[in-house]
C-alpha cells in the first residue's frame, strides 16, 4: 500500500509540476460499493474541457489536489446556502473560468458507498443548487446558449420517482464485471 501511495503521489506531482495551467488533479474513476461490496464504477474524462464541465461534474472531489496559488486566486471555497452540496462544482467552474484546467489520473483512488441512503441525500434543493452552478458555468465560461439544456437535467432528475431514478443512476455506472482497477 505504501508503494502504491508513493506511485500515486508521484503521478500527481508530475501532473501539477509539468503544466502551470493544470490547477488540480485527482482520480478519473471511483468505485461504488454497498453492503455486498464493490458493484460498479463512475468514470470521468482524463482532461475535462470548459465545454464538458456543464454536462457533468468533471472531477471526483475527494481525490483532488489543488495548487494553493490557484485556489487563492479564485477565493477558495465559497460558503453559501445556494451552493450547498455543490461547493466543489462551483470551485471547478471558477478555476476553469480563470484559465486553469484539471487532469484526472486513470486510477481508482476512492470507493463511494452508493446505497438507498445515498439517494436520500440528493434533495430537490440540492438539484436547484446544481442547476444554478450550471448557469454560472455557461456564463463564466462563455459557452453557447445550447448548453442551457443541461441546466434542466438536475431539475428533471429531481422530479423522477425514486424507483425510476435508481434505474437511470445504475445505467450511468459501469458494472464491476466491465472494469478493472
Amino acid at each position: 500500500m505504501e508503494n502504491h501511495a508513493k506511485f500515486v503521489a508521484t503521478e500527481i506531482l508530475n501532473q501539477l509540476g509539468g503544466n502551470r495551467f493544470i490547477a488540480m488533479t485527482g482520480a478519473k474513476n471511483f468505485a461504488c460499493f454497498d453492503e455486498n461490496g464493490d458493484w460498479g464504477m463512475v468514470s470521468h474524462e482524463s482532461e475535462p474541457t470548459k465545454e464538458s464541465i456543464v454536462r457533468q461534474v468533471p472531477h471526483n472531489h475527494p481525490t483532488i489536489v489543488i495548487r494553493k496559488n490557484a485556489l487563492d486566486q479564485v477565493d477558495g471555497y465559497l460558503e453559501d446556502v445556494k451552493l450547498l452540496r455543490v461547493e466543489d462544482y462551483d470551485l471547478w467552474v471558477r478555476l476553469y473560468a480563470s484559465g486553469y484546467r484539471g487532469y484526472n489520473l486513470n486510477r481508482i483512488l476512492y470507493h463511494f458507498r452508493d446505497n438507498r441512503d445515498a439517494i436520500r441525500r440528493r434533495t430537490y434543493r440540492n438539484r436547484i443548487n446544481e442547476a444554478r452552478v450550471k448557469v454560472k458555468a455557461i456564463r463564466y465560461l462563455h459557452l453557447k446558449k445550447i448548453n442551457y439544456i443541461y441546466v434542466l437535467r438536475p431539475l428533471i432528475v429531481g422530479l423522477l420517482p425514486t424507483s425510476v431514478y435508481r434505474v437511470f443512476h445504475r445505467k450511468n455506472i459501469r458494472l464491476k464485471d466491465n472494469y478493472n482497477e
